[in-house]
């Protein structure tokens, strides 16, 4: 289970401060661990998208109109570039216009060939694991890497 991992529960170890960002409303804080302990989260509804939601809330991690999902997207993506301008290579979130056949925007791009004259585009994916106890058991992060053409 991810929770007797070594840094399962690490975030119950964050100094809390609005300013580094670390810093959990209650609403949060009950739900992470109603998500954590398999306890129920919400009453059972029908969601707009159409699904039935069960009172455990795991719909809400991955259904297309829910913000939860998109927000940990984007903070990944600014913590991606974040770490790209640390190491000094210039880089940008979700470009346009790079595949003009297809509609695909990566989430960044690197400004400055890393190698074989290539700049890197990036996506970034989360995938929520359940275990046979429905309780969540972490977050897969997917970070694909590909070389992309010169820029």
């Amino acid at each position: 289970m991810a929770v007797r991992s070594e840094l399962g529960s690490a975030w119950l170890r964050a100094i809390s401060s609005t300013t580094c960002g670390t810093r959990l409303d209650n609403g949060s804080v009950r739900v992470n661990l109603c998500l954590r302990l398999g306890l129920p989260v919400v009453s059972g509804y029908k969601c707009l998208c159409g699904a039935d939601v069960s009172q455990l809330g795991h719909h809400g991690l991955s259904c297309m109109l829910g913000s939860g999902r998109q927000a940990r997207h984007s903070a990944m993506n600014n913590y991606i570039r974040r770490l790209f301008q640390k190491a000094d290579i210039p880089a940008i979130k979700e470009p346009a216009g790079l595949l003009s056949e297809s509609n695909f925007r990566p989430d960044g791009y690197t400004l400055v060939p890393c190698s074989q004259s290539c700049c890197l585009s990036r996506d970034v994916t989360f995938l929520t694991q359940f275990n046979d106890k429905k309780r969540a058991d972490h977050d897969r992060i997917f970070i694909g890497i590909h070389r992309a053409w010169p820029p």
